[in-house]
Formats: structure tokens, C-alpha cells, sequence
């Protein structure tokens, strides 16, 4: 059963908390990201190596623009976005831009640490805010740029063309693609391995802090909701 009212395609199984939803959708990215960092096999190297990873990339940028509508129902639901149509990182990202939500914190925020106190049990945040934006974060042009790039390698070339000049041919030309790609994934992974990321709602401003563990693969995300302010 799907809500037809808006045509947004939710199953009765998605209807989870907000909180809920926005972990899922960074647990598929932090999956992504480790999967992209692992090295070639017998059986996926060279170019199918490369464009496995440019899709991953691909991958992680649109579920970087979902996440941005889905750390609240309402703002998802209000976009009215049919995910059939227009599961499109740009469309996506231009349908948000005017929503009045955009002036909360709906772009991830970098945290420095996330430690849980032992002494009164609660997690401490430390180093986010204005004097922490000079580090080498993702902004979002940026990641318009990752996703364009992409596209070269997740489509078939056509055989009338010089394909010599597309595919890498050499060790250094291989090597420059890979290396860009780990590059991607680090810059992801120092935006979003512990970060903060906010809606506005009518009884104030809530928001969300996700630390991913990138750095340990076996734990599980830790997301949890700060109190609401005005």
C-alpha cells in the first residue's frame, strides 16, 4: 500500500520516525563509501573497476540530495517528489532550494568529536560552528561537480567514436581516475563521519547528530535527536 494522496510512493514499511529514515539513508552511504575504498579483484578491474566506482559515486551524491528532504516528513511530503520520475541528484536539489526549510540546517554540518560523557552519560559536540568552516569540507557546487563527472563513466560510448581517447590506457591514466575517486570518498567521509544537520519545525528547530564510524566498519551508526530550541 503506498500514500496516494501526494503520489510519493511511501510504503507502509517506511513509515518510520524522521530520525529513522535520515540513519537508514546515511547507513547506505557509509556502506558505499567503504565499498568504493576496497581495492581491485581477479574479476573487477580496469575499467569495470572504474566505472563500479564511478556508480557508487553517483549512488552516494543522490542519497546525499535525499537525505537533505528526508530529515522531515512534512518537507518530503510538501516537494511532493515521485522518485520514479525524478530520482535525479539535480532535480532533487533544485526542488529544495526554495523551500522555506532550506534556511534551517539541512546540509551537513562537520563535527570535530563526538564523545559520550562519562560522567553524565550524554554525548558532548565539539568544534562545528563558523570557526571550523575553513577546513576542506564538501560544499555544494562541489558535489555538482562529482556528480557530472560520473556520468561519463556510467553510460555506454559509441563505438563510432575514438574510444582510445576515453578509456585509460595505461597505468598513470588509471591511476589519476582512481585516485580522484578516493579523493571523493574521503571528502564525503570528512563531511558526514560526524555531523549535525537541522530542520525548522512550528514548535522550534530540531536537530539531528549522525556519527558514522567510517573509521570502524563493524559499528553501527550512532544518530540521535538534541533538543528542540526556539
Amino acid at each position: 500500500m503506498t500514500n496516494s494522496k501526494k503520489g510519493i510512493g511511501v510504503d507502509d514499511w517506511t513509515k518510520k520516525s524522521n530520525i529513522e529514515i535520515y540513519a537508514n539513508c546515511m547507513k547506505e552511504i557509509k556502506d558505499r563509501i567503504l565499498l568504493s575504498l576496497k581495492g581491485t579483484t581477479s574479476y573487477l578491474n580496469g575499467i569495470f573497476f572504474l566505472e563500479f566506482k564511478y556508480l557508487q559515486m553517483r549512488k552516494i551524491c543522490e542519497l546525499f540530495a535525499f537525505s537533505r528532504i528526508i530529515t522531515n516528513r512534512k518537507i518530503y511530503e510538501d516537494l511532493d517528489l515521485s522518485f520514479k520520475d525524478e530520482w535525479n541528484f539535480k532535480k532533487i536539489l533544485k526542488r529544495t532550494e526554495n523551500h522555506p526549510s532550506e534556511k534551517a540546517k539541512l546540509l551537513p554540518e562537520p563535527i570535530k568529536s563526538l564523545e559520550k560523557s562519562k560522567i553524565t552519560g550524554q554525548w558532548e559536540l565539539k568544534g562545528f560552528g563558523d570557526s571550523f568552516h575553513d577546513l576542506d569540507f564538501l560544499t555544494i557546487q562541489q558535489i555538482y561537480t562529482i556528480y557530472n563527472k560520473t556520468c561519463d563513466y556510467i553510460h555506454a560510448k559509441n563505438h563510432y567514436h575514438d574510444l582510445s581517447k576515453f578509456y585509460p590506457d595505461t597505468q598513470e591514466k588509471f591511476d589519476f581516475h582512481h585516485n580522484r575517486l578516493i579523493d571523493w570518498n574521503n571528502k564525503f567521509g570528512e563531511l558526514l563521519n560526524k555531523h549535525i544537520v537541522g530542520f525548522r519545525m512550528d514548535e522550534g528547530f530540531e536537530t539531528y547528530v549522525t556519527q558514522m564510524y567510517l573509521e570502524d566498519p563493524s559499528k553501527k551508526i550512532v544518530t540521535f535527536t538534541l533538543e528542540k530550541i526556539d
